[in-house]
């Protein structure tokens, strides 16, 4: 039986994949505090890979409360595995959590200089790319040491090239398409700016890889994580594709790789890989009460968001409306209710007919209340069960992914804000940095109260709902909001590891400045979720449309937080990149008609942008 490896041989072996940076957080994050242990002899059973210290995490390294009974009991019990936990983003670990005898071991700069988008080079031979004919990127923020790209050739079409990025990270979060079909350079970059689009330019006109001239990009690919403004510009203004696959899948590319490593290296270990990016999450408050029950007993940047495929299949969520003039006349009523289409009864809305992808048509309010838990046809003699096509329809294929073993809430509002209330007051009582006055208290409830009431019988994931109820992350002036609501709700809190790690989009805040309101939303969204998460079909009941609004296509209203770029479209007008709100849909590029009046004002003037005639 081959021996199991010792912490001191695990060890040694990740810093040789993750070399030590002087820089980077503390290797030996957390060790055993036995006085008699020992690296060169502790053994392990498994590893345990994170991007953070998430719930999941815990499960397997976390303390095991039947520990704490009688020897006799314990004796029949099986010891919990010897285990190396190994982190991305220690920063919030629980140490008193941590199981005895476990090795926490951690690298950040290390980590994201090789293991995700950076000088990368298993994926830079993955992607085709020769790692000893490439050229190193190194220099950045006044580091000279730090490396921050590879630049490679390879010959390859730009469909191909990204498609490979696809199986590496699970897809692409944005693309931004360049003047040519064909890839001769590709650039694996943990920096996205005009500066460093030029520089990787340089870079590759200096090894002769490409030419000068106007469109000198146009055979290079710019692989990196977040899209960034002045990089989007400056690329397509040199003809430079770029695939952003977001700061999370890279983070988690580089976990799988270190798995498989290790998994070769050590293949007599159970290794385990914890991605659950947004995993539940208890607060150390409610934590140890439940712990003691059991050891006894403004202004929004909301637009009309529509989703269009230009794919032959239907979408399964797809529905067009149906005109007076195009409606069949032997057709005339609702085969769920029985109203008449277009009439207007006095206990409801306009029956507006909508037509589904199978070509069956209903009202639009009988069809979205049984496709919020159903995604057949209604009609018991259709055979049409309206499947997802993720292989044709790219909104499919995001509802299929989005929804895998997705728990969702749905979302009641007088329950919920009398939930929140709650959870504020004892908040409070624990510490009075949390106290509201009269004022802030009421301005809150109010803002918590009205949207709730929007989005009232849909299915909403812990971090969309956080995000929603979130006062600063939906305004266009977040100092009108700091004025309206009170700048003691946007101060940081003084201890935030008594709220969950902001996962979704880390930098929605500077580092360690997000609002304490912000995160005790999370902190009651993510804990909602857990108790009455539920996995559904659909998005609920839709929100309800205002008195004249028209029904020419499937459309709802859903926030974004930001706008992240702009390009000129073939009709001359600007198009922004816009960031949702939460994680329902990746960053995509809508029209100035699609964004409520005024919220592109201040991002306009920012970068000189004049619209050519009117909207």
């Amino acid at each position: 039986m081959q021996k199991r490896p010792t912490h001191s041989a695990v060890s040694q072996f990740i810093a040789t994949v993750l070399p030590p940076k002087t820089n980077d957080v503390q290797f030996l994050y957390h060790t055993p505090r036995n006085p008699r242990y020992n690296p060169d002899t502790a053994r392990v059973d498994e590893i345990v890979h994170g991007v953070t210290p998430t719930s999941g995490v815990y499960d397997h390294i976390a303390f095991d409360p039947l520990g704490a009974q009688s020897s006799a009991t314990r004796a029949v019990l099986p010891r919990p595995p010897c285990t190396i936990c190994f982190l991305h983003r220690p920063f919030n670990l629980e140490r008193r959590r941590v199981r005895k005898g476990t090795l926490v071991l951690a690298t950040h700069t290390s980590f994201d200089e090789n293991l995700t988008v950076g000088w990368n080079i298993a994926l830079a031979e993955r992607l085709g790319m020769k790692s000893e004919e490439s050229i190193c990127v190194q220099g950045y923020k006044g580091d000279p040491e730090r490396k921050i790209g590879i630049i490679g050739k390879v010959n390859v079409l730009c469909e191909l090239l990204q498609r490979r990025i696809k199986i590496e990270f699970g897809g692409v979060e944005y693309f931004q398409p360049g003047s040519s079909d064909q890839i001769q350079v590709v650039a694996i970059m943990n920096a996205f700016n005009a500066d460093e689009v030029y520089r990787v330019l340089e870079m590759a006109q200096q090894k002769g890889w490409i030419t000068s001239g106007e469109k000198a990009g146009r055979h290079v690919m710019y692989l990196t994580g977040q899209p960034r403004d002045s990089g989007l510009r400056t690329a397509e203004e040199h003809g430079v594709a770029v695939a952003c696959v977001g700061h999370v899948a890279a983070e988690e590319w580089g976990i799988r790789y270190l798995a498989g490593r290790l998994q070769a290296a050590f293949p007599g270990l159970a290794v385990k890989e914890v991605t659950e990016f947004a995993a539940r999450w208890e607060s150390p408050r409610k934590r140890s009460r439940t712990m003691s029950d059991e050891a006894q007993t403004s202004v929004l940047s909301t637009k009309k968001h529509r989703r269009t495929s230009n794919c032959p299949h239907p979408c399964p969520h797809k529905m067009d409306a149906v005109r007076p003039t195009r409606h069949a006349n032997w057709k005339t009523q609702c085969a769920i209710c029985l109203e008449e289409y277009f009439d207007t009864p006095t206990d409801r809305e306009q029956v507006v007919p909508v037509k589904m992808g199978c070509g069956h048509v209903f009202c639009r309010e009988c069809i979205e209340t049984h496709l919020s838990s159903n995604i057949r046809c209604p009609l018991p003699w259709c055979e049409a069960q309206l499947q997802l096509q993720p292989d044709d329809c790219e909104l499919c294929a995001y509802w299929e992914k989005s929804h895998a073993d997705y728990l969702v809430v749905t979302v009641r509002a007088k329950e919920m804000a009398g939930s929140i209330k709650d959870e504020l007051e004892r908040l409070a009582t624990e510490s009075s940095f949390f106290k509201l006055s009269k004022t802030e208290k009421t301005r809150l409830m109010s803002y918590v109260s009205d949207t709730l009431k929007q989005y009232e019988w849909q299915y909403h994931s812990g971090i969309d709902l956080a995000e929603l109820l979130d006062p600063f992350l939906r305004v266009l002036d977040p100092a009108i909001a700091r004025e309206h609501y009170g700048s003691s709700l946007y101060t940081p809190a003084t201890d935030p590891s008594i709220f969950p790690p902001r996962a979704n989009d880390p930098d929605d805040y500077p580092a360690g400045r997000e609002p304490w309101i912000a995160a005790f939303f999370r902190q009651w969204a993510l804990e909602y979720e857990k108790e009455n998460g539920e996995v559904k079909e659909g998005w609920g009941v839709w929100a309800n449309k205002t008195q004249g609004q028209t029904y020419d296509s499937w459309e709802w209203e859903w926030p974004y937080k930001r706008i992240m770029a702009h390009k000129t479209a073939s009709d001359g007008h600007i198009q922004y990149l816009v960031k949702w709100i939460g994680n329902r849909y990746p960053a995509s590029w809508v029209d100035r008609e699609q964004l409520a009046d005024g919220s592109h004002d201040k991002y306009d003037e920012q970068h000189g942008i004049v619209h050519p005639g009117p909207a």
